[in-house]
């Protein structure tokens, strides 16, 4: 499970989201490239043998155990050796060609308002918009697509979504939840990926018409914007920001800090 800090002029709220935890260890190449200047040949790079003992030793205490939101102060010291390293090995920076993609969720010390058993209620999973707020969902797995969206004609080339599924707790009824918004990178601040979210909308997974009639049964009353397919899109009057900043970023791994210092590890879906 791993989740965004989000600020607007309303305040602060996190954007959650959850993956499936990984039942052997993970193995990844790496081949870091920078914002400009010259590149590091991919077939030529090989990760630095002491970052490589950092990785291991903090995947050793975490996804190895199948613990993947845990408290900051328990990895803090995990925390400290990676920043030293990616800073000492020019790590710590957004690599345009690696930044493009799609990610899952691999660690996350973010535990506002979410259990270790990866439960929240609707109104912190839906900044507050989707009714009735005290209903109680479980996280489930979460993608995290960068770039142009695949499927849909005409996304922006710095789009920036989330795919989150979830349960409701008592009726088991599924959905996901996409936040959706474009990223920004600045030259000035090297480490740092910029997010502007616009929106989300909540839809049920399952279509047929008996999960349909129960999906609307629970949420249609309290949500009159509701479609004739279950979904609920907000706008948002302002829009939310989401900062990351960039301890390690290699082609098919990702470690940064969000604005309040909670450690989000991600991982590319399809190795490149």
């Amino acid at each position: 499970m791993a989740s965004v800090n989000i600020t607007s002029q309303q305040g602060r709220c996190s954007i959650v989201f959850n993956e499936r935890r990984p039942k052997r260890p993970i193995a990844i190449s790496s081949r870091p490239r920078s914002l400009s200047g010259p590149t590091v040949s991919e077939k030529d790079y090989q990760r630095d043998p002491e970052l490589q003992a950092a990785i291991d030793s903090l995947f050793a205490d975490t996804v190895h155990k199948d613990r993947t939101r845990l408290h900051r102060a328990d990895i803090q010291h995990h925390i400290d050796r990676i920043v030293a390293l990616g800073s000492r090995l020019g790590l710590n920076r957004v690599h345009p060609q690696w930044n493009i993609g799609t990610f899952k969720p691999l660690i996350t010390t973010n535990t506002t308002g979410v259990t270790m058993d990866e439960v929240c209620t609707l109104q912190r999973f839906t900044f507050g918009q989707v009714r009735p707020s005290d209903l109680k969902v479980e996280l489930g797995d979460s993608l995290q697509i960068r770039g142009p969206i695949p499927g849909v004609e005409g996304s922006a080339a710095n789009s920036y979504m989330l795919e989150n599924y979830f349960k409701f707790l008592e009726s088991g009824l599924l959905g996901i939840m996409t936040p959706e918004g474009v990223y920004d990178t600045s030259e000035e601040e090297p480490g740092r990926l910029g997010v502007t979210f616009c929106g989300f909308k909540i839809r049920p997974v399952r279509t047929e018409t008996q999960s349909l009639s129960l999906w609307r049964e629970l949420l249609a009353e309290h949500n009159p914007s509701m479609d004739d397919e279950g979904v609920i899109s907000f706008t948002f009057p302002k829009p939310l920001s989401a900062t990351l900043n960039y301890i390690v970023m290699e082609p098919d791994l990702h470690m940064s800090l969000g604005g309040s210092g909670d450690l989000l590890v991600v991982q590319r879906r399809q190795p490149m």
